[in-house]
């Protein structure tokens, strides 16, 4: 039966929902045991081909169930591809259904599960998933069963917190293989439970079982075993364990090409260039980066990988000046093989945001790497989306934003510490070092640089280096070493002393210069940390010192917070003492005219007495109002105008009705004063003229906002109206020339006409308002 495993290439590609680890991006690991091979572009060619030649039986149905897998399985998220699966689907199920054949039933309703699954659609889903289970059982068909619940597991291991109902499917899936006898399927669902345990940043545990489970595939004679391997290399890298990771990458490798099993060759190339790169080997790394991409373009479908492998070469070329040709590579593979997915979409401009940067346009390349941010953090990949933000806050270093960099190299360093490389933890706390010494955060910026060496004392201690150096050479010779072998044979009989004495000497210069390199290594060890323990006690004092300063500091700021508060305090109590005497003083003159009044007997001067004294009241109650609110510079119209109605009302004893609309707004006193002047005069000249021989009447006051910030304020009566002779400009009454006065000093205008009585009208520039109702009000 032909295989089918691209299943796993959804598990690390496709979908990508789980808050995978960054190591685990390249790996697209192998379905179940039973299966030889997985399918990729050139197998589906072959197999469209045997399609168009197979007849209507049992193997037809099986290209066509394959078929659809892939469609189901290979990355992106286009509706075009659940709809062409669904198209290959259907038709194996009728030619199936003529068949009549239970197995292959069972298998393309495998498929359908994993299809509703893959529409959105949970609840069919998982409805049709129980059923089928049960018709496997029922049927004895245990692989089929056990097949079904591993795929179910996977799923679910890629969704978020569903871990443990994902090892409750492996465990399912476990029994029916065993149900099965299928030993190679026992371990298919082993390998993912480490798989699990990886997600969780359970290292060690993971470690075990695939150790376990690459020692029970040996025993079995499997040879396919690089997807082990490189789980392996992916977790050593993990720990920070280089040396142990680099060999099993290097194995990985070695396994792909003697078995011939290429398929994974751009996951494995790329895992094994990343290796590379973290030891610090750059022209291996580039190497193998450059021959991964190469692979994931044959491919010609949008792979993550491919994308953060373009990355890798990016960086590279940046790091060589050549930003631009960087640039013009990655418009170019994005142009032939566009991002669909948000995940690859993020990694895009991530590495966009590098090329602008290292082009020094910072306004492109902060758009570039906050998106990435953005994109990572919204499709909740721990490790990949805190890389971005390391990014992110080392841009700022650069810039010196010390602020954003430290926020942003926080959040890269507290978000999944137990699922971050040990060198991505060691860079992040070398670069806090330095935030935090610009800040002046002395006490934190020496933590970090502790917790900085510490790690990297981990990562690169005792010979961990000369080690990694000499896998590299092994798997350099590795390739030559059986024409090596061969010509050692001819030669062993006649050189053997000679060699034997040769080796002997090398060794001695060998052990002989490692004794010294480690001397000289330990001597500056031991300079360097005592080197670093001076610095160290001097940054303590620095900072002791700098504590007495801002302890000085902070006491001489509370002294001069609290005289500023006694100050504020006396200046208010003054202002309002002020507006308290300048209320008193008008009201003393407001009786002396009223006193002064008795005294006369000219009518004229009596009346323009009155006036006076009107406005006089206008001014004292602004006045009034000052000292009595919290706000001593500013005048609630609503209260004021309400206040000087009534006062004018009640002193001329008239039954006038009077209607006030008035916005809840407020003015400056340099405002309020004119406009409450203007309000006397209209609302006096209303009630003195507007309805003759005492008659009944209605003046309404509207205070409003009108457009571009003006306030437009009307008085208008249903009174008498103006004379039809009435011209403003030659009218010449004290009131209408201090209204026109009044409305000079707002800067607004003024109008006055006749319309069922007399309408005067003020617009003017408003100073400020506040948020509330409008004022209602009927008085009679």
């Amino acid at each position: 039966m032909f295989p089918f495993k691209i299943w796993y290439a959804f598990h690390y590609f496709g979908r990508f929902r789980a808050p995978a680890l960054l190591c685990a991006i390249f790996t697209v690991l192998g379905g179940p045991v039973s299966f030889a091979q997985e399918i990729n572009r050139a197998m589906v060619n072959k197999l469209k081909t045997e399609l168009a030649h197979t007849g209507a039986d049992t193997n037809r149905v099986r290209v066509l169930v394959e078929l659809g897998e892939y469609q189901l399985f290979k990355p992106g998220e286009a509706t075009a591809d659940l709809d062409t699966a669904r198209h290959y689907l259907d038709e194996a199920q009728r030619l199936n259904d003529a068949l009549g054949s239970g197995k292959w039933g069972q298998r393309i309703e495998s498929v359908n599960v994993m299809w509703y699954m893959e529409k959105g659609d949970s609840l069919v889903s998982r409805q049709r998933y129980a059923r089928l289970l049960q018709a496997c059982v029922n049927a004895g068909n245990w692989d089929c069963a056990g097949l079904s619940a591993l795929r179910m597991g996977v799923w679910l291991n890629n969704a978020p917190h569903s871990h443990a109902d994902a090892l409750q499917q492996y465990a399912m899936a476990t029994a029916f293989y065993r149900a099965a006898k299928n030993k190679e399927g026992e371990l298919a669902v082993a390998r993912e439970i480490a798989v699990v345990h990886m997600y969780e940043g359970r290292n060690d545990l993971a470690e075990t079982e695939l150790l376990d489970v690459l020692a029970r595939y040996k025993a079995m004679g499997y040879s396919r075993v690089q997807v082990i391997y490189n789980l392996l290399a992916t977790i050593y890298r993990m720990k920070g364990d280089f040396k142990t990771g680099l060999d099993y990458s290097l194995k990985c490798v070695e396994t792909m090409e003697r078995t011939g099993d290429t398929a994974r060759a751009p996951a494995f190339y790329g895992d094994l260039a990343r290796m590379y790169y973290e030891v610090g080997n750059r022209d291996k790394s580039m190497e193998y980066y450059q021959l991964s991409l190469a692979k994931w373009r044959q491919e010609a479908l949008p792979h993550f990988a491919m994308y953060l492998t373009a990355g890798y070469i990016v960086r590279d070329m940046i790091a060589q000046g050549k930003a631009p040709e960087a640039l013009h590579l990655l418009r170019g593979l994005v142009a032939d093989i566009p991002p669909i997915t948000r995940i690859q979409k993020a990694c895009v401009a991530q590495h966009l945001a590098y090329c602008y940067d290292a082009m020094a346009d910072d306004a492109q390349a902060e758009k570039y790497y906050l998106e990435a941010v953005d994109l990572f953090e919204k499709k909740q990949l721990s490790e990949i989306s805190l890389e971005a933000e390391r990014d992110l806050g080392e841009f700022y270093m650069r810039k010196k934003q010390w602020a954003k960099a430290s926020a942003a190299l926080e959040r890269a360093l507290t978000g999944q510490p137990d699922q971050t490389a040990l060198a991505t933890m060691r860079d992040l706390h070398l670069m806090l070092f330095t935030v935090d010494s610009a800040l002046g955060n002395y006490r934190a910026a020496i933590h970090h640089l502790h917790l900085q060496k510490l790690l990297n004392d981990s990562i690169f201690g005792g010979n961990k280096t000369q080690q990694i150096e000499e896998l590299q050479v092994r798997y350099e010779t590795s390739k030559k070493e059986q024409e090596i072998r061969l010509l050692m044979q001819q030669a062993q009989l006649t050189q053997a002393e000679l060699d034997r004495q040769k080796l002997m000497r090398n060794v001695i210069i060998v052990m002989t210069a490692l004794l010294l390199l480690l001397f000289i290594m330990g001597f500056n060890r031991y300079r360097l940390k005592q080197r670093n323990h001076r610095l160290l006690e001097q940054q303590q004092q620095l900072i002791q010192q700098k504590n007495v300063s801002l302890e000085n500091m902070i006491s001489d700021m509370d002294v001069l917070l609290q005289e500023k508060g006694k100050l504020l305090d006396e200046k208010e109590w003054l202002v309002r003492e002020i507006h308290h005497r300048v209320k008193n003083n008008m009201q003393i003159v407001i009786s002396l005219l009223n006193k002064q009044a008795g005294y006369l007997s000219n009518a004229d001067a009596v009346a323009a007495l009155r006036e006076s004294q009107q406005r006089l009241q206008a001014m004292s109650l602004l006045h009034q109002k000052l000292y009595q609110e919290d706000a001593l510079s500013v005048v609630s119209m609503a209260v004021y105008i309400q206040d000087l109605v009534r006062d004018i009302r009640e002193s001329f004893d008239r039954h006038t009705r009077f209607e006030l609309h008035i916005a809840p707004v407020v003015l400056e006193v340099s405002n309020a004063l004119p406009l409450g002047l203007i309000l006397n005069e209209a609302i006096t000249n209303a009630l003195k003229y507007a309805f003759p021989a005492g008659r009944d009447g209605r003046i309404r006051i509207v205070l409003e906002e009108a457009a571009h910030g003006e306030l437009r304020l009307t008085v208008e009566d249903n009174g008498v109206g103006l004379p039809p002779d009435f011209d403003l400009e030659t009218h010449s009454s004290m009131g209408l020339h201090l209204i026109k006065m009044m409305s000079e000093q707002l800067n607004g205008t003024f109008h006055i006409h006749s319309h069922g009585g007399t309408v005067l009208t003020i617009h003017f520039h408003n100073m400020k308002t506040t948020d509330g109702p409008t004022v209602l009000l009927a008085a009679n």
